[in-house]
């Protein structure tokens, strides 16, 4: 799966409010969850600390690229390559993937 990382400075995050977002902080917070988790307990519990990553680009992608039809931007979309990772073939074999073995992991915990 190719996941394509850019970094565009000429967007710029704001809140609802218009002041500039500060999403560096949230992001350093869950990225060393997800590395004390990897560390500290076993795989389910990391497949499951990574699961709202993987179904929430996976959901997002789709939602945005379903509007990109629907309701269509009058400017060319800056994230469209962004979105097209997330509905491409590899990423979403990989969240039914990944939904399906949490799920079978679920199931087992409360049946086996």
């Amino acid at each position: 799966m190719k996941i394509r990382v850019c970094s565009n400075r000429n967007h710029e995050l704001r809140s609802e409010h218009g002041d500039r977002a500060d999403f560096a902080t949230a992001c350093t917070a869950y990225s060393r969850y997800i590395l004390d988790v990897g560390q500290s307990q076993d795989w389910l519990a990391l497949q499951i600390a990574l699961l709202p990553c993987l179904l929430g680009y996976g959901m997002i992608g789709r939602r945005l690229k379903d509007l990109q039809t629907t309701n269509p931007p009058k400017e060319p979309n800056a994230y469209l390559t962004w979105i097209n990772n997330y509905v491409a073939d590899d990423y979403t074999e990989a969240v039914r993937t990944g939904r399906g073995k949490i799920q079978r992991s679920h199931h087992c915990v409360f049946t086996c």
